[in-house]
């Protein structure tokens, strides 16, 4: 008996949230629904603990780097014309795209985000000297949910770096705050923010590639990250059209399971319990079908050339062609 609850108690886990700062913390604690049971509290302590170490430690290159974003966005209109343009790879969660990624960011033509960077947006450039002798103990060898191996160095999806730097994401919903996962489900779509949401959530998306784009000079910016696949107008209208999809799919009861599969495996991210009725699976059934459907009619709009199809079967048979 003694211990099952052991192994059920919620002990502090590296958290990928970790380096967000400390504004982006009381954000997510303020958010609709936010709860955190004092049995939670360790590990909401060792977050908060790590969250100033990364505050202190990127707050130069937030107090430099600032006003000068601030002025290039006021005169872009929050849009990257940087380099040789962007190609975004869309899928649903658990439907190949870690994969994919891992194989079109060995192009030496493409540069892609790396954890170091999503899991520190805000103090990657200036501040990653000192901040990478405290992230690299933190960043685990291996994803919880599956077990493929990351490291600081290597491809990451790019929605950890706008979660972590201003919060607008689904990120928080989905692994972190389960009960107010109706809240941060809108980032997912970018349906029913607000004005002022909006405007924070493409001024993130925009300074972080900015940053990236800077390191990447000539190369072609690649980015992943599983919500973009409902937010194709967006990212075109974002990256003024300099841009390009690749889209891949996978047999949906093999989605649905392994996302079901991963929640569970992601509870180690969790400040809170689920609702007693909580329906996962059905959750994201929905999602999942909705996600597809706003694709589809985004990706209608795209001109020739603008987006590649694929199916995970295809890969997992033959991934170099």
């Amino acid at each position: 008996m003694l211990g099952r609850v052991f192994r059920q108690f919620p002990w502090p886990y590296p958290h990928f949230m970790a380096f967000a700062p400390l504004d982006a913390w009381w954000r997510l604690l303020t958010a609709p629904g936010a709860r955190v049971p004092v049995w939670y509290w360790p590990r909401l302590a060792f977050g908060l603990f790590t969250s100033v170490l990364g505050t202190v430690l990127t707050l130069p290159e937030r107090v430099a780097l600032g006003p000068v974003l601030w002025l290039l966005s006021r005169r872009s209109g929050a849009t990257l014309k940087r380099g040789p343009g962007v190609i975004v790879i869309l899928g649903y969660y658990r439907s190949g795209t870690t994969h994919l990624h891992y194989l079109m960011s060995c192009d030496p033509r493409m540069r892609s985000p790396t954890w170091c960077e999503t899991l520190a947006p805000q103090g990657f450039i200036l501040s990653w000297a000192f901040l990478r002798v405290f992230m690299i103990p933190f960043v685990s060898a291996t994803r919880p949910q599956d077990d493929v191996a990351i490291g600081p160095e290597w491809p990451a999806e790019d929605d950890f770096a706008v979660n972590n730097w201003t919060l607008c994401s689904a990120l928080p919903g989905r692994f972190v705050l389960p009960r107010s996962h109706a809240f941060f489900d809108r980032f997912h779509f970018l349906r029913g923010l607000s004005a002022a949401e909006l405007a924070r959530w493409r001024w993130t998306q925009w300074a972080f590639c900015w940053k990236v784009s800077v390191i990447a000079r000539k190369r072609r910016l690649l980015l992943k990250t599983p919500s973009h696949t409902a937010r194709v107008a967006a990212l075109t209208e974002l990256f003024g059209g300099n841009v390009k999809f690749v889209h891949i799919s996978r047999e949906p009861g093999a989605v649905v399971k392994s996302n079901v599969h991963m929640a569970s495996r992601l509870g180690v991210y969790a400040l809170g319990d689920r609702d007693e009725g909580d329906d996962v699976r059905g959750r994201i059934e929905r999602e999942y079908v909705e996600t597809e459907r706003k694709f589809l009619e985004e990706a209608n709009g795209q001109g020739p050339g603008m987006l590649a199809e694929m199916a995970f079967e295809d890969q997992v048979t033959d991934p170099m062609d």
